[in-house]
């Protein structure tokens, strides 16, 4: 048994859930905006990454251009997502979506415009790394701007201030380098994004992440960091929802991240949800206040 590789592998992943009555019951009762992370291709995927060596003989892949996996990826992705017509059709996946006059949400994309992952950390340092990309970045500028609801909720895949603990590409898989200071490589377009918030004037955003093996809450100040222009906000963080729960991550200190909020570390190895481990996030806006209350 290998890695999903052809169009009908990665169809048959997406069918492979829907095979669970659970999940057949959740998707009925529970409206989803669907954007996407590495696992819906490889690990810790870049566009123009090389399968390495290690990988190709371990989970027997029969090409190791990762760009030709992404393509397939990426339409069973279409084909078995919530998206709508217009979405496919621009071929980018991320898009706003308007809940109503209290609520936009802003889905991202952080996996196929990037830039290459390195151990080392030299490009994330570098002034070409990239994780949003300009048109991507352009675009939520331009819809934050235009937003009209109550909250804005920047739905980012990966967290603003995580570090990996290890020595791997998949450390510098985020925005965070893990060296504190002035915002250098990818970090730029996180500053970018939030100093333009602040000149905008923009109230009521904040941000949800996933992708890292833990729950928890961040709040972020300029009077904490080292790049301070920008408004106090949260991120908020879930996951994982069904596999195994890992400690949460140390934070980067650019962006001045306080946590006030960490679920605890699951036992070892892939548990499902009804051992206890697993976590999901809960938001509720008050209709008459305009309030929002969240949860874990």
């Amino acid at each position: 048994m290998g890695a999903a590789q052809s169009l009908d592998d990665y169809r048959g992943n997406y069918r492979y859930n829907l095979m669970d009555e659970n999940i057949r019951r959740f998707a009925a009762n529970v409206p989803q905006f669907h954007t996407w992370d590495d696992h819906e291709t490889i690990n810790d995927w870049w566009p123009g990454k090389i399968i390495s060596e290690s990988q190709t003989k371990r989970l027997h892949y029969r090409s190791t251009d990762v760009d030709k996996l992404a393509a397939n990826a990426r339409r069973a992705f279409f084909e078995y997502s919530p998206v709508s017509d217009d979405t496919i059709r621009r071929g980018a996946i991320w898009r706003p979506i308007s809940y109503g006059p209290m609520l936009d949400v802003f889905l991202l994309d952080q996996r196929s415009h990037r830039s290459a992952n390195k151990i080392d950390g030299r490009n994330d340092m570098d002034d070409g790394a990239v994780l949003m990309g300009r048109a991507q970045i352009d675009w939520l500028k331009t819809a934050l701007a235009g937003s009209k609801a109550t909250w804005k909720v920047i739905a980012s895949p990966l967290p603003l201030a995580h570090i990996n603990r290890g020595n791997s590409e998949g450390d510098f898989d985020k925005f965070a380098n893990g060296q504190g200071g002035q915002p250098v490589g990818r970090e730029r377009e996180a500053a970018e994004i939030l100093s333009w918030i602040k000149a905008k004037n923009i109230h009521n955003t904040f941000w949800i992440a996933a992708d890292v093996h833990y729950a928890a809450a961040n709040q972020f100040h300029p009077d904490r960091a080292a790049f301070k222009d920008f408004r106090p906000f949260w991120e908020f963080i879930a996951g994982p929802f069904h596999t195994q729960a890992f400690p949460p991550g140390r934070l980067d200190p650019t962006f001045g991240p306080q946590n006030h909020y960490a679920s605890t570390h699951g036992v070892k190895g892939n548990q499902p949800p009804s051992a206890g481990w697993c976590n999901f996030g809960h938001a509720e806006i008050d209709a008459a206040s305009g309030a929002m209350t969240l949860s874990f």
